[in-house]
């Protein structure tokens, strides 16, 4: 039977698990939450793009992954939400989905770069204006910085987001994983947080046994970038933990 509804899903779910619908927090691939909307305003007020020093140098935050998405990048927010016991209680995650000129910006913002470097950077290899490039890229990075997606530092500090692929990654015992119709549903059973798959994703869970290392894992699938995304997300999710040694 077809899912007609992200509510019917979680019917079919609280019913196979025996969960109450008002625990369960299923999140789809591109990063929405079926049942609400993340807050996306910035705690600091405004930020104003005469209020960004260009001396200042980009990097991206750490709670960020992205993968590309048709000429632009698809960028995802992950952030634990703790608990008063002080621990994660679930994850708040935002997105946001870049055109190719933002894609440009962001893979510069790595941390060894300033902003007028950057900037200098695209008024060369964009043609037109260049007060008027400047001020766009001025006011792409003022948003990006107020919505914590960039920080800003006063020292060049170079960021190496690729994954270890020496380590192997494992299944966390406290995860269940079934296909749910069409979807593959991998749920927390401590906090009770859901997330939808494409069903193909199942492969991937599959293998994540400790018997194969990121590097195995990568050097096997049929997309690169797609696998190390979906294998830094979980990671991210606390349903996969990462070992030294083979299991």
């Amino acid at each position: 039977m077809y899912i007609r509804s992200p509510l019917e899903l979680a019917r079919v779910l609280s019913t196979r698990y025996e969960i109450s619908l008002k625990y369960l927090n299923i999140i789809t691939p591109d990063g929405r939450n079926i049942f609400m909307d993340y807050y996306k305003g910035s705690s600091g007020g405004t930020m104003r793009t005469q209020d960004i020093d260009p001396s200042l140098y980009l990097r991206w935050n750490d709670s960020c992954i992205w993968r590309p998405a048709d000429e632009g990048i698809f960028i995802l927010q992950i952030n634990p939400q703790i608990t008063e016991q002080g621990s994660v209680g679930g994850h708040m995650i935002r997105h946001i989905t870049l055109n190719r000129e933002g894609k440009d910006t962001w893979m510069l913002c790595a941390g060894d770069k300033s902003i007028q470097d950057i900037t200098e950077i695209l008024q060369e290899e964009y043609e037109g204006d260049k007060e008027v490039i400047q001020k766009d890229i001025t006011t792409f990075i003022t948003n990006l910085c107020e919505e914590k997606y960039l920080l800003l530092q006063e020292t060049p500090h170079v960021v190496d987001r690729s994954l270890d692929e020496s380590v192997y990654p494992v299944r966390i015992d406290d995860a269940i994983a079934n296909v749910v119709e069409d979807n593959f549903i991998i749920m927390h059973m401590k906090t009770s947080e859901v997330h939808s798959f494409d069903k193909h994703v199942e492969i991937l869970w599959d293998i994540c046994d400790g018997t194969r290392t990121i590097g195995d894992i990568l050097s096997a699938a049929a997309n690169r970038d797609e696998a190390a995304f979906l294998l830094d997300f979980l990671i991210r999710l606390d349903f996969l933990i990462l070992k030294r040694e083979k299991k």
